[in-house]
């Protein structure tokens, strides 16, 4: 009566909202009707908004059958509620990947088309880059970009150090920010491209891609691989970028395929190497299940981190896989303040504060 001729306009001017989120707010409120638990669970504080938009967004998808729909939804509000946001997110988007192969193919093929790179020049000097990947270009690109960025890190961290002293460095001494020895890192990968002649065989960069055996046979059979195994599925990078399926899995016709076995909880296979510090593929197997530091909120990627004894090289602990736990620098200190760390029988890992209390 008054003009509105849609919900989201009439938000958009009473709520003073953005129209994305005018749009969000009417996706969450034509779920709720069709999933009345995941409503209680978010009236109730159980779920988070995050969580709640991103299965709203699912659920708006017309190519997802009502009834599949409202057959997972309680365990992916499961999920919602008991794992971080980051890993619900990827295991929502892979259900609704399988679910719907061909919306992912669309937006796999969307990735491919708007790939670009566009450096400008600025007239009061310098210059800007900006650019886009698909998936497995962009992850790619920055394996390698992480290995130059972490070869000017440690060029900073030298240079302080013989500076300041042994033992009297910390990242507020370092003669360049994070973002500015990021550029550097970029003009070196350029250096050392150009000074690789055109004609010679170029390395081949070491792109890590897991892929759990049961998903890795059905997509070389080209058979469709179970929705209902959508908490079971592993396709992604070393340091957690979620791949598509078909992508990652084309990858193995060029690329070396090896075998990782993992036992019932979880745990890689020893390697066969008992060294005194995580090196070479002691290291690279520890961190190949990692997403991250385990420090319950820490953001910092595998790659990042540093891999050392759960159990202390002293009390006996030994230099396999089941007893290293990557942990980023700061947190791997903390251990020597009195925090323990350590793995249960199903392959969760344990963090306590030095006055015995877990920390979740």
């Amino acid at each position: 009566g008054d003009g509105f001729f849609c919900g989201k306009n009439y938000l958009r001017h009473r709520m003073r909202l953005t129209k994305a989120e005018a749009f969000r707010r009417i996706q969450m409120a034509r779920m709720h009707p069709r999933l009345p638990d995941w409503a209680d669970a978010f009236v109730a504080g159980d779920v988070g908004i995050s969580q709640t938009m991103l299965m709203a967004q699912i659920a708006a998808n017309p190519r997802i059958p009502d009834e599949l729909l409202t057959a997972r939804a309680p365990e992916l509000l499961g999920d919602a509620i008991r794992l971080p946001y980051e890993e619900f997110k990827a295991r929502a988007l892979r259900w609704e990947s399988l679910v719907d192969p061909l919306g992912a193919a669309d937006e796999l093929t969307q990735s491919k088309q708007r790939r670009q790179a566009v450096m400008v020049g600025h007239d009061e000097r310098g210059w800007t880059l900006s650019a886009r990947f698909d998936e497995i270009g962009g992850a790619e690109f920055n394996n390698i970009f992480a290995h130059y960025t972490h070869a000017e890190f440690e060029a900073d961290w030298d240079e302080a150090v013989r500076r300041l002293g042994e033992g009297n460095v910390s990242p507020g001494d370092l003669r360049r920010t994070d973002l500015q020895r990021r550029a550097d890192a970029l003009v070196a990968m350029a250096r050392a491209a150009a000074a690789c002649p055109p004609d010679r065989v170029r390395p081949v960069p070491v792109l890590s891609v897991l892929m759990d055996a049961l998903t890795f046979e059905s997509i070389m059979k080209q058979e469709q691989v179970q929705e209902s195994r959508f908490a079971d599925v592993v396709c992604r990078t070393s340091d957690g970028r979620e791949l598509d399926l078909t992508e990652a899995a084309g990858l193995a016709i060029w690329a070396e395929v090896r075998r990782v076995v993992l036992d019932g909880a979880g745990h890689v296979i020893d390697l066969g190497r008992t060294r005194r510090c995580f090196t070479g593929p002691a290291r690279e197997a520890a961190l190949l299940t990692a997403k991250g530091c385990l420090f319950p909120g820490c953001p910092v990627p595998p790659g990042r981190c540093e891999v050392d004894h759960a159990r202390s090289w002293k009390q006996g602990g030994g230099t396999n896989q089941d007893n290293g736990d990557p942990l980023c620098h700061r947190h791997n200190i903390l251990k020597e303040q009195g925090y323990r760390v350590h793995r249960d029988t199903n392959g969760h890992w344990h963090i306590h504060h030095p006055d015995g209390h877990e920390i979740l």
